[in-house]
């Protein structure tokens, strides 16, 4: 069903796994409009789950995740904001964003740009493979960085009207719509 998207990134090594979900503001559980009908949604969205399960029905995601899998299969307890873990989390922050360059990741850029790009590139998937790409390339992995670093920073920024984020952060007019409420997408319309 593509009713719905996000942005959510992962990668893992042997023992913990990393997730950077760059649309925070989006529930993990997103209006669909044909579930929503259903018996079992009206179900969970009464409110009585467990609390590990009612996590997912939270109104935000938290911008970074951290689990050891090895001890906790089920991804309930979140590590990321546990000092004794800092290493590990920049260990696979670092190889999250190196992995957003090898795969020239298009998915952190916003689709209106990315079907303009691709006019004169070709297609989608060329937009980060011509000649003269690794600049671009370079940019989303600095904008995905900038925004992992704001957002601990400046965690109110996530709930920013986006004029004022966009104000905050370029300093001039918006002259774009973007669609969702968040740094991230405010960073890569700037960096694009």
């Amino acid at each position: 069903m593509d009713e719905r998207c996000d942005i959510i990134r992962s990668v893992r090594n042997g023992r913990f796994l990393y997730i950077s979900n760059y649309e925070p503001l989006k529930t993990f559980y997103q209006y669909k409009n044909t579930p929503e009908k259903g018996a079992t949604m009206a179900e969970l969205r009464l409110g009585k789950l467990p609390p590990a399960a009612e996590f997912y029905f939270s109104s935000a995601k938290p911008v970074e995740e951290l689990y050891d899998y090895l001890s906790d299969s089920h991804n309930i307890n979140n590590l990321a904001s546990q000092p004794q873990y800092k290493e590990v989390l920049e260990e696979l922050r670092t190889e999250h964003i190196s992995w957003v360059k090898r795969s020239k990741d298009t998915g952190l850029i916003p689709e209106p740009i990315l079907k303009e790009k691709a006019k004169t590139a070709g297609s989608e998937y060329a937009v980060l493979r011509q000649a003269g790409a690794d600049s671009i390339t370079e940019r989303i992995a600095n904008a995905a960085k900038m925004f992992l670093k704001a957002s601990k920073r400046y965690p109110l920024f996530l709930k920013l009207p986006r004029t004022v984020t966009v104000l905050l952060i370029t300093g001039v007019q918006p002259v774009l719509e973007i669609s969702a409420l968040h740094l991230l997408q405010i960073v890569r319309w700037a960096v694009l």
